[in-house]
């Protein structure tokens, strides 16, 4: 039995730019602070700083 290694080739996994989603600016005042707490904490954890509030 002859077993062979078949790799994608360059075409398959070129990267693609997602479509990126249109919509309004929204004020900075009227973002609720719970929402950007979570925004921050999101942002950290994907950075590597794991920090959970308690």
């Amino acid at each position: 039995m002859t077993v062979s290694i078949v790799s994608p080739s360059a075409a398959a996994v070129k990267p693609r730019r997602h479509p990126r989603f249109r919509r309004e600016d929204i004020p900075a005042p009227e973002i609720d602070p719970v929402l950007k707490a979570f925004g921050r904490h999101i942002a950290r954890v994907f950075t590597g700083a794991w920090y959970i509030p308690p």
